[in-house]
Parts: C-alpha cells; structure tokens; sequence
C-alpha cells in the first residue's frame, strides 16, 4: 500500500482558521479557468473525486470540507501531476457533475481547492447519499476513457456498490468505522480503473488522509504474427540466353597457291608409301627445303 498523511488537522469552529485563510486568498483572484475545461490531452491521468454531501454528513462539514480542500491543493498527495484532468461530483439527494473537467495545476493549486472547497460549503448538505448513482456514472466514465482513479470522500455510513470488491470493501469501511467516527476523520475510498473495468481498492485509516492501492501490472498483450507466403510468379519474365559468341582462330588460315601445292605433295608422298604403312595416324607434314624464293604473298579468294 502507498500511503500519505495530511498536514491539516482540524478545527474546532465551524470554519478551521486555514481554510478560511485560504478562500479569502482565492476569492482575490479572477480565477482564470473555466468550469468546464477542454477535453484532456492523451496520455494525461485522469481522477474523479466524488464528495458526499447527503444530508448525515452536516455533522462531517468541517472535516469534509478540509479533506476535500487538501485532496485537490495536494494533487492527492503527490498522485496528481501538471497537466492531469480530474472532476468533482457532488453527491447528495442526486449526483451533481455540473462543475464539469478541470486540469490540475501546482501553481494554481490553492485556487483551484479552495473554489472546491467554497462550492460544497455553498451546496448545503440535503438529501440522502447517491453514492450508489455516482458509482454507476463512474462506471459509464471508466468504459469511455478507460483509465481513472476514483475517491469517494464520506462519513462510511453509506456502503459502497457496484464494484467487484463491495463484500471487502464495505467489510474494511465497517472495520475502522468505530475508530474513524471517534478521530471524526473522513473516509476516502480509492478506486482504481484500468481499460475500463476496476482493478484496485483503498480505504484510509484515521492516522492517514488518502492511501492509493497497489494495481496490479496489465496483462501483456499477445501480439499474434500471421505467418504470409509469398506470391507465386504466375507471369515470369523469360530471359533468353545470349547466343554463343563465333570462336576465331588465334592464327587464320590464308590460302595460297604455294599451300595448295604443298597438300598435293603431301597426298602424292601418302600414297607411294607402303600398304603396310597405309594406316598413319600422325603424318607429320613435310617441310620444303630452305628456298631463296620470296616468302609467298596473300592473295584474296572467294572462298
């Protein structure tokens, strides 16, 4: 469990000294924000503070009205940060969300409680709870936005439904309720939505204004991989081979009158030779006797 302590104790008067200190300083400022803010950026946490302000709780004014002002001048002890998108209804004889989405800023935090803080002092205590349409409504809000932290402020005395934990929930609200009502301490129930659907819950202790649950990790997501089989070539592109390129002689061949005369020689000495002798494999050719006749010139032919 995470938890956290408030650094306001209460007062005996009908209005604790610091609260008033701190609507008179807000009421100086001409609150540059309006009621009802733009939609909150992606990514942003998101909170939802719902406030009994059903007739039992005129008893609880003082304590009320301290616990919710430290809830939003906090941020929720440190849960809330720059930026974050957060609602307040008020729920007594019906649940109000007229004061719409604000967003929370450091800077503007004293501002920004104390207008909450004036709104329920304003608001008057009627009614029975309507904590059970609240729920229902944060239900609807948790299936559109997906993630929000809800935080019921009330006395305990009306039990919680429409969670998946009430049994253990109201069961905790009743086990400290006897300490709770002695200390005059407000009971802060913590609920935590993931995609939608609560997965979490928290009640305080007297000794401790807010406690936020430990949430479970989100599942991991199983990313299925199909498998894909690449086309089959239905037109392929045929590419002829090349031709095969001419092989030319290292040496060409040039006819002449004097090699044409020379193969005669040769077949004339082949067949005045011995029938034994008929069979040659390799004949070497003969080899005319040195000449001083001039070497034999090219002629071109026909051929």
């Amino acid at each position: 469990m995470k938890w956290v302590t408030s650094d306001f104790p209460g007062e005996t008067q009908s209005c604790g000294a610091f609260l008033r200190l701190a609507l008179l300083v807000a009421l100086c400022f001409a609150f540059p924000f309006s009621s009802c803010a733009d939609a909150p950026a992606p990514g942003t946490n998101r909170f939802l503070f719902v406030v009994d302000t059903s007739a039992g709780m005129k008893n609880s004014e003082v304590p009320l009205s301290e616990a919710v002002f430290d809830l939003i001048y906090s941020g929720a002890r440190g849960a809330m940060t720059n930026g974050d998108s957060y609602g307040v209804w008020l729920a007594g004889g019906n649940n109000d969300t007229s004061m719409g989405v604000d967003t929370w800023k450091q800077k503007f935090s004293v501002e920004l409680a104390s207008r909450i803080a004036l709104r329920v002092k304003d608001r008057g205590f009627k009614g029975k709870p309507a904590l059970h349409t609240a729920i229902i409504d944060a239900v609807r809000v948790a299936e559109s936005v997906g993630d929000v932290v809800v935080i019921i402020s009330s006395n305990g005395d009306s039990p919680i439904q429409g969670t998946p934990f009430d049994e253990q929930l109201n069961a905790r609200i009743k086990q400290l309720a006897p300490e709770m009502q002695r200390a005059k301490a407000i009971v802060n129930t913590v609920l935590v939505a993931q995609n939608g659907k609560f997965v979490a819950w928290a009640v305080n202790s007297p000794e401790f204004l807010i406690i936020m649950p430990d949430v479970p990790p989100r599942p991991i997501e199983q990313q299925v991989v199909i498998a894909t089989t690449p086309p089959s070539v239905t037109n392929a592109t045929v590419v002829a081979a090349p031709p095969p390129k001419l092989r030319v002689a290292a040496n060409p061949i040039i006819i002449t009158r004097e090699t044409v005369d020379h193969e005669k020689q040769i077949v004339r000495a082949m067949a005045s030779t011995d029938i034994r002798n008929s069979t040659v494999t390799n004949a070497a050719p003969a080899i005319p006797a040195n000449t001083n006749t001039a070497p034999p010139t090219a002629v071109s032919t026909n051929a």
